[in-house]
């Protein structure tokens, strides 16, 4: 997803070495980028005082893309740095830092992607670090994210085995009749929703989720239009989404005054 090439300084000083990343994080890559499958790779100037933190910061190339750019300062604004020293003593120094913005394909393999997932929520369920931790958030959404927009019809079966085994126990109780049904994606941005309350990107989540409900709703009417015999069910199935709706549409609301 990222890439990152270390820095280099300008001096020419045979006994100068320039600036360095002490790697202690991930670059965050922006949410939106992610949804929007933008990618690109951003050239940061960097003056790194001689106590080995980033004073001044400047786009000296850019992503072309606004986001990434200022994601990219942010980051070369984080990260401690050894500092630049010449003749042994640290000095501040200006250097370059390239930062990679790149998706990486989806594997749908069940499998691999399974494993991706439940290696996600431990890592979130161990992490202490705030920055860290909504960067494994964001991967597990954009997980779910790819597997949601994939559409093999030949794999249907396969896509509703997945959403199935990647859910705990207590949300695969709650829908277990609408996951017998239809292809039932918005049942893992129910569960994300409701697990981490705490997700920065919150809001982007609600909105994901409400559109997945709507999605589920019109599969469930499809399907009840082609068989008399499951409208019954169907009805209770959207009963039990519309309440859901409702529910999320009066979450986070201020009470009126």
């Amino acid at each position: 997803m990222v890439g990152f090439i270390s820095c280099g300084g300008n001096a020419s000083l045979l006994d100068y070495k320039a600036p360095k990343v002490i790697i202690d994080r991930d670059l965050n890559y922006p949410l939106d980028a992610q949804i929007e499958k933008i990618e690109g790779s951003a050239l940061v100037g960097v003056f790194v005082s001689d106590l080995g933190f980033a004073q001044e910061t400047r786009i000296v190339r850019s992503s072309g893309n606004a986001m990434l750019d200022s994601a990219a300062i942010e980051y070369a604004k984080s990260v401690k740095y050894t500092p630049a020293s010449l003749k042994g003593k640290p000095v501040s120094s200006w250097t370059h830092l390239e930062l990679r913005y790149k998706l990486h394909k989806v594997e749908f393999e069940h499998r691999v992607w399974l494993h991706d997932v439940e290696d996600l929520k431990s890592k979130i369920a161990q992490e202490d670090s705030q920055y860290q931790n909504n960067i494994y958030l964001q991967r597990l959404f954009m997980k779910y994210i790819a597997l949601a927009q994939w559409d093999n019809p030949s794999r249907r079966h396969d896509k509703k085995y997945i959403i199935r085994m990647a859910l705990d126990k207590e949300a695969r109780s709650e829908w277990q009749d609408v996951l017998a049904e239809i292809v039932a994606s918005f049942t893992l941005f129910d569960e994300f929703y409701e697990i981490y309350p705490e997700c920065e990107f919150r809001a982007q989540v609600k909105e994901t989720l409400i559109q997945q409900i709507v999605a589920a709703k019109f599969l469930i009417r499809e399907k009840a239009q082609n068989s008399s015999r499951f409208m019954p069910k169907a009805l209770i199935m959207l009963d039990q989404l519309d309440n859901r709706l409702k529910e999320l549409l009066e979450k986070d609301q201020l009470p009126p005054t």
